[in-house]
């Protein structure tokens, strides 16, 4: 289902709003400030917390 016109007709208008939207927003959320600035923080682990992973669908599936 690519366009909201593709739902059948009994669908809820919520559910056909929340099908039309888009899979991942445009805006990324503001990132926290890094842990390196802290001083309680391990140096690894701010490292390996500050590391991005990208989801990928074909995984999830």
């Amino acid at each position: 289902m690519g366009a909201p016109t593709e739902l059948p007709l009994d669908v809820p208008d919520a559910d056909a709003a929340e099908q039309a939207r888009a899979l991942r927003p445009d805006e990324t959320p503001p990132r926290p400030p890094p842990l390196r600035e802290r001083p309680e923080v391990d140096e690894y682990d701010a490292v390996e917390q500050s590391l991005v992973v990208e989801d990928d669908e074909d995984d999830y599936r």
